[in-house]
């Protein structure tokens, strides 16, 4: 069974025909990369899949499989920049797994650390996401996105303003 089907998506803005009846088929343990020029779709396809807004194409389908995990990294990634990196991680967290998270548990805070040190947030962790350079930002929206493990995770030019060494 797939996990994420797209049949006949149609996207237009005025005249330009971004998504001209596209199909696509996502099968689990699958990987795919849509490779194209600027302005040719790849973005809104994506934000499609996301299900930020199921109504974003003007004609086709997106269906998804029952109860699937989804994670979805931005171009330009939306974070609570009033918060530090962990309170941004604790409090996605929290949003998507309600009520199974226990907000003093060990293990989660455990997940939470191990996941800013994957990523080397580890010393920055207390600093307000306002404060983070670029990199950091990006760096954050990929453990923010993989922290919970999902079934499927779209990134949508993940290496941009990466300061990695």
């Amino acid at each position: 069974m797939p996990l994420i089907q797209v049949s006949s998506a149609q996207l237009a803005f005025g005249d330009v025909k971004l998504l001209d009846n596209v199909d696509l088929l996502l099968e689990p343990s699958q990987k795919i990369a849509l490779i194209g020029r600027n302005g040719q779709g790849k973005s809104s396809l994506l934000y499609a899949i996301s299900k930020h807004n199921e109504k974003i194409l003007d004609d086709g389908i997106v269906w998804w499989s029952p109860n699937l995990s989804l994670s979805y990294v931005e171009q330009e990634p939306v974070f609570n920049e009033n918060l530090s990196a962990y309170e941004n991680l604790h409090q996605h967290l929290k949003t998507t797994l309600s009520e199974n998270f226990d907000e003093n548990s060990w293990n989660y805070v455990y997940k939470i650390d191990e996941f800013l040190t994957r990523f080397a947030l580890d010393e920055i962790k207390n600093n307000k996401v306002a404060e983070l350079s670029g990199g950091q930002k990006k760096r954050l929206a990929l453990a923010r996105a993989m922290i919970t493990s999902p079934q499927v995770l779209l990134l949508d030019e993940p290496t941009n303003h990466l300061d990695i060494n």
